[in-house]
């Protein structure tokens, strides 16, 4: 564990010490929650999606490398019918979950073009993009439980923050000269089974997971073009 924090550190790090075109950018999230535990099925499902919010602020090192922050809130439920396996008779819990979330990332797009060319005219471009990061969700787990259901065992180590790895995947398109568009799917690694604050009452084997999913319009506060700044 520690020396997983530890890598995911220096990977936010290492880009600092880039020095090149830079450009600053913030924008909104909208898009989808989701998980995967205790109470819902693998892979996701499509009925348990539920609306996430955000905020994204970052920082260009250089055309391909950036620092990343992100702030996001969601939704997540589960319910034990929703499962593959789930047979009449069986249990039907429930869970919602509320997850406030902090992080910072790294990303990196490899194959970014400058958004200006020699001439120092705007070029549009849809470049793909991938991050990872580290950050902190904050949550409140809220269980729906038969009151015949008497099945149900002490769960000595329930917490509500987790210590999360955000790994990120997606495209960005430069609309012009001020907007760009993002469309992104990110996981969340919790190191934790208890995101819905179910482990020994399921399977205490295999941690939860969380996924935000959506786009976001940010718009270019400023840029260094040409080795001026701009705006």
């Amino acid at each position: 564990m520690r020396r997983l924090c530890l890598l995911c550190f220096l990977c936010l790090l290492w880009p600092a010490l880039l020095s090149a075109q830079r450009s600053v950018e913030a924008g909104l999230f909208a898009g989808i929650a989701q998980y995967q535990g205790d109470l819902a099925p693998s892979p996701f499902a499509f009925s348990e999606s539920n609306l996430a919010i955000g905020g994204v602020y970052r920082y260009f090192f250089d055309s391909r490398f950036a620092m990343k922050g992100t702030v996001h809130y969601g939704r997540i439920t589960g319910d034990d019918r929703n499962r593959p396996n789930y047979r009449p008779g069986s249990r039907t819990w429930q869970m919602e979950n509320n997850i406030f979330e902090m992080s910072v990332h790294t990303e990196w797009i490899p194959f970014a073009k400058p958004r200006y060319g020699s001439t120092g005219l705007f070029k549009g471009s849809l470049s793909p993009y991938v991050s990872v990061g580290l950050g902190a969700a904050f949550t409140n787990p809220k269980l729906t439980i038969p009151a015949e259901d008497r099945r149900r065992q002490f769960e000595p180590k329930a917490t509500t923050t987790f210590l999360v790895v955000p790994i990120t995947g997606g495209l960005r398109f430069d609309i012009n000269e001020d907007f760009t568009i993002t469309a992104e799917f990110g996981t969340r690694a919790t190191f934790s089974d208890y995101i819905d604050g179910v482990s020994i009452n399921g399977n205490p084997k295999t941690n939860d997971w969380y996924i935000f999913t959506g786009i976001s319009l940010i718009y270019v506060i400023e840029e260094l073009v040409g080795g001026k700044a701009g705006r």
